[in-house]
């Protein structure tokens, strides 16, 4: 049975373990994505669009598994798109990644609430990378974007996307036009 078979069979690939002592492959049965899943990846965050491939990372990751760039290749993806849809997954706080030095391997963010926990959204805890902005946002005065970057962690793309929704929906106020290197942001009042 091939890879592709497995694939067509099941919706994912087979599970590559390694070490010193063993070499495991591991063909799913059924897939980790259910319906339940995707209801929960929502609720985690609303108005994302997930590509069947984060819905098949998360699925796997909820399932114990690592996720990482080698397993988005083997679903079709590039590397770079790869790595980019695994980055959102970690910016959003669903995941987070195995090692305290990220080498692109994720597990499941831990706190979050349970697939089959109550359907209404969390409160907002930080999980989220807006949340996170608005929160290092609501303790100085105001921060640079590479600052923002540092402090939540998340990619120079995805701080400059969620602070471009911020200050559309005017919860955040830039102190410059987006050319300047001087620009800063500050909570709206």
């Amino acid at each position: 049975m091939g890879i592709s078979q497995v694939r067509k069979d099941t919706g994912l690939v087979p599970m590559f373990t390694a070490s010193l002592d063993y070499f495991r492959v591991t063909i799913p049965r059924t897939s980790p994505v259910t319906s339940e899943l995707r209801d929960w990846a929502i609720r985690m965050a609303p108005g994302q669009h997930f590509s069947q491939a984060q819905i098949a990372a998360l699925g796997l990751a909820h399932g114990g598994y690592d996720t990482d760039i080698a397993l988005l290749r083997r679903l079709g993806l590039g590397s770079s798109e790869a790595r980019r849809q695994l980055g959102q997954l970690r910016d959003l706080g669903l995941l987070r990644p195995r090692r305290t030095r990220d080498d692109g391997s994720y597990r499941l963010a831990p706190g979050l609430p349970g697939i089959d926990a109550d359907p209404e959204p969390p409160p907002s805890a930080g999980n989220g990378l807006a949340d996170r902005i608005l929160q290092k946002l609501s303790v100085v005065v105001s921060a640079s974007r590479e600052e923002l970057q540092a402090a939540t962690g998340a990619s120079r793309s995805s701080v400059t996307n969620a602070l471009d929704g911020l200050i559309g929906s005017g919860m955040v106020a830039a102190t410059a036009p987006p050319p300047s290197p001087n620009r800063r942001y500050r909570r709206a009042s």
